[in-house]
């Protein structure tokens, strides 16, 4: 099944989204011409919709221990679960905006049953997928309590690390996790990079993975933990005072 399907499900209820909000927008809705652009795009992509939201609860089903343990999927999961959640809010407000105006939308345009339908697959939906919404639920939270701890930290190592943020430190030292495709530079000496990894247990291989480390002359220069180790007692390093702060 196409790993993208997350994205290409997540795209396609927004656009979706975005056409019924603008039939929304027209009032009174029997105004609103059946062939109506917005109209004719929500009838004809029905199929495409109810067909991704299926394959895409297997997917996340087939992969769902993936879920549990790397936190970019779960992220993923969790904006699709977002989105998913505003698209069905959209289609249950338009549907009763057609109650509303029922006989007038079939006297002047006839059928609109296709507003009924995408009303039927969400709740058909919410079914299959309740179990999923629940636990990424709790996933989420759980990371949000865990990433609290370390709200602060990019500041705090502003003069050590450029570029980074909260939450790419976060998930380095809680998950093992490089969650950025630019690799945030490390600024401050290399010994005091050594007493970071060491303080959050990160392997030399992570740590170059995760920061870019340079020479004097601004070349890369990967860091090696065993030859920028320490020299002195590590509470005699500023950066020590700054990482007590911050526990696993």
């Amino acid at each position: 099944m196409d790993r993208n399907i997350i994205d290409r499900t997540l795209g396609l209820l927004t656009k979706i989204s975005c056409d019924m909000q603008e039939v929304l927008k027209s009032a009174p809705i029997y105004n609103i011409g059946i062939e109506r652009l917005e109209i004719q795009r929500i009838k004809t992509q029905y199929p495409e919709v109810t067909a991704h939201l299926q394959n895409t609860y297997y997917f996340i089903c087939d992969n769902w221990e993936k879920a549990e343990s790397n936190p970019i999927f779960r992220h993923e999961i969790w904006l699709f679960t977002n989105e998913y959640n505003k698209f069905k809010d959209t289609v249950i407000t338009l549907a009763n905006h057609y109650d509303d105006h029922q006989e007038e939308v079939e006297n002047t345009y006839g059928d609109c049953m296709i507003i009924y339908e995408y009303l039927i697959a969400v709740r058909s939906s919410d079914i299959i997928y309740q179990e999923i919404f629940n636990r990424i639920q709790q996933l989420h939270k759980g990371t949000e309590e865990r990433q609290a701890k370390f709200k602060g930290i990019s500041k705090a190592l502003k003069d050590y690390i450029k570029g980074t943020s909260d939450d790419y430190l976060a998930s380095l030292i809680l998950d093992r996790q490089i969650t950025a495709d630019n690799r945030p530079q490390w600024i401050g000496p290399r010994n005091e990079g050594t007493l970071f990894a060491e303080h959050f247990k990160l392997s030399q291989k992570l740590m170059n993975s995760a920061f870019l480390f340079t020479d004097r002359s601004g070349n890369p220069s990967p860091l090696q933990m065993q030859k920028d180790k320490a020299n002195n007692v590590a509470e005699s390093y500023r950066i020590w005072q700054i990482l007590q702060k911050y526990r696993i």
